[in-house]
């Protein structure tokens, strides 16, 4: 069975396809540098950068660390 997307669901994967080698690198430096909860700085500066990069809007300082992207 064929799975059927929607536009909007098949742009997200076309991104996280395009960008593949990218998240994956971005995990494994998240995984490298760890940070304990709600101290996550470095990572929460990281994550906003990449999505900024990608032309999505970010909101930041979310319950402290916390990042959104829309």
């Amino acid at each position: 069975m064929a799975l059927i997307l929607d536009k909007t669901e098949q742009k997200i994967v076309d991104i996280i396809d395009a960008h593949r080698n990218e998240i994956i690198a971005f995990a494994k430096d998240i995984y490298t540098h760890a940070e304990l909860g709600y101290k996550e700085y470095r990572t929460a500066e990281k994550f906003a950068s990449f999505m900024k990069n990608l032309g999505l809007e970010t909101t930041e300082g979310l319950a402290v660390t916390g990042v959104k992207a829309t």
